[in-house]
């Protein structure tokens, strides 16, 4: 399959630094965000609270929030740049894709049959690191995967992978780079495919989009793009390997990373949750 993605390595949590003030049967979150709508100010040398008229003050607030989008589509815009330009991105795509021959119409057998080999190859790799440090597959497949052998194995020894090895590696990558970014791994059963997501509010549905921030980013490294969450609405189709919606059928898996040591697993079938695990 395209996918590739190791067996169990799927999942989802929600956690961050205010309590956690609700989740609907979809796992989606909704925190409470405080707003401060006065201004302080010093006349003749003492402190007074300036009152703004309800009028002025929506404007003020309205033209705050524009200004706040704008800076946060500049910023979102020059990380889409940057994972572009990577040297990371460039060599993912660089790889030879069994499935990107297929869809071509070129020759894969060979192609195939070494990513058959190197998966089974990491495969035992995470069984050694599941056995040895006693640790769940999970953990020990997103140790793996996050490690420099994985690399090697990758660009130096096989130089071979689809969608499902490539997201493997740009997961960590993001969450190295983008700290202060959720990132997630999407994997959806038909059309058997996996990429990434970057920055997406919690509290929106994984399957409608449209509703996502606007400053959130869809990467993927098997297709050699990167979109912004406009870019993707206007690809989120089946016959593009995507097809993100409320209609959307068979098994869903998502991974998110939240930081270097909280990983959650998430397990769809069409829009019923499955199955949920946390590692922390």
């Amino acid at each position: 399959d395209s996918a590739g993605a190791v067996d169990g390595l799927n999942l989802y949590v929600y956690v961050g630094n205010n309590p956690l003030k609700y989740r609907d049967p979809t796992g989606h979150v909704k925190t409470k965000i405080e707003q401060e709508n006065a201004e302080e100010g010093a006349v003749g040398g003492i402190n007074n609270i300036v009152a703004i008229k309800l009028d002025v003050g929506e404007y003020a607030k309205a033209e705050e929030s524009a200004l706040s989008l704008d800076l946060k589509m500049e910023r979102i815009k020059a990380i889409q740049q940057e994972i572009l330009q990577s040297d990371i991105f460039k060599k993912l795509g660089e790889l030879e894709s069994s499935t990107r021959l297929h869809f071509e119409g070129r020759p894969y057998e060979d192609v195939n049959y070494k990513i058959n080999v190197l998966r089974s190859d990491v495969n035992n790799r995470i069984a050694d690191i599941e056995k040895t440090h006693g640790v769940s597959r999970n953990r020990a497949a997103m140790y793996f995967t996050a490690s420099d052998e994985f690399k090697d194995m990758l660009f130096e020894q096989y130089k071979v992978g689809n969608c499902g090895e490539s997201t493997d590696v740009m997961i960590g990558e993001l969450n190295k780079n983008y700290p202060k970014m959720i990132v997630e791994n999407v994997s959806i059963d038909k059309p058997d495919h996996v990429f990434s997501v970057l920055n997406r509010d919690q509290s929106t549905s994984i399957f409608n989009p449209e509703k996502w921030n606007d400053d959130s980013l869809v990467i993927d490294p098997w297709q050699r793009t990167v979109y912004t969450k406009q870019e993707f609405l206007l690809v989120n189709s089946l016959a593009n390997f995507y097809g993100l919606n409320d209609h959307i059928q068979g098994e869903t898996e998502i991974t998110v990373q939240h930081n270097e040591s909280v990983i959650s697993f998430l397990s769809f079938y069409e829009l019923k949750l499955e199955e949920e695990e946390s590692i922390f």
